[in-house]
């Protein structure tokens, strides 16, 4: 299962993973088709400058690349980290430059178009693209005590469950348990009440291998799940993962202490 949140809660879009083809309406849910269709962002990166440039310069036999400063003040080429790192910051400054002197309603729906742009994305499998785009979306959540729950359901926990999914199709586990930490710890508790959230951060630690916090998260969002439906059973498909891999692990350790065992005797 590997879908993103939507505005109402409910995909449309089925699709396939490791236990077959499913419909999980609430726990896994992709870019839905009613969500699609938004324009990307217009962002201007250093990644594109550099290109730019490089095209032009191109005609003389010349380049330019991208250098980092080291502490010592050596300049040394950048690394694509380096460089994926500095495009996201100056999309995120250019975002936070075009809801600047919004209002929160304003603020919200800008979101939800950046979120439509991120689906449209991550149904293309461009998940690092609607990484960043879902990571836009976070300029716009407000820190005023009035606004601060709305701001935290409709833009903060969508982007960040998103942003986790992302991660997790990635195979980025560590950024999954971050971004759904991060997801956690909204003052006005909407992370707590999800159980996407500890889903998701079950998923990120059975991929690690931390299997007694996986168990604790996948219970907690067993508990969280208000029916028996899609969302819970695809919390149970985890739990019987999980139980397997458990199991596997022990047989793997039993069979490296007989290994040993045999060295010793022999």
């Amino acid at each position: 299962m590997s879908q993103v949140d939507n505005t109402d809660g409910s995909a449309l879009q089925k699709v396939k993973d490791d236990d077959g083809p499913v419909d999980t309406r609430v726990m896994d849910e992709d870019a839905s088709v009613q969500e699609q269709g938004s324009s990307a962002p217009a962002f201007y990166t250093p990644s594109m400058m550099l290109n730019t440039m490089n095209e032009t310069m191109a005609n003389v036999g010349g380049s330019v690349e991208l250098k980092r400063k080291l502490d010592d003040g050596t300049l040394v080429p950048s690394t694509e980290g380096d460089k994926k790192a500095a495009d996201l910051s100056a999309k995120m400054r250019q975002s936070a430059e075009e809801v600047f002197g919004m209002s929160f309603g304003e603020k919200v729906a800008w979101a939800l178009e950046r979120r439509k742009a991120g689906n449209d994305l991550f149904a293309s499998g461009e998940f690092q693209e609607a990484m960043d785009v879902y990571m836009t979306a976070l300029v716009a959540v407000s820190k005023e005590e009035a606004e601060e729950k709305e701001s935290d359901v409709k833009v903060a926990l969508p982007a960040l469950l998103n942003l986790a999914q992302c991660a997790l199709n990635l195979g980025n586990a560590s950024k999954v348990v971050a971004f759904c930490d991060h997801a956690l710890s909204l003052k006005s508790g909407a992370g707590a009440k999800s159980a996407k959230v500890r889903y998701r951060r079950g998923k990120g630690k059975l991929m690690v291998g931390d299997y007694k916090a996986a168990r604790a998260d996948l219970e907690a969002a067993l508990e969280l799940c208000q029916e028996d439906g899609d969302e819970r059973r695809a919390v149970e498909r985890e739990l019987k993962k999980l139980k397997g891999n458990v199991k596997e692990a022990k047989r793997s350790k039993d069979r490296v202490k007989q290994a040993m065992i045999g060295l010793v005797k022999g």
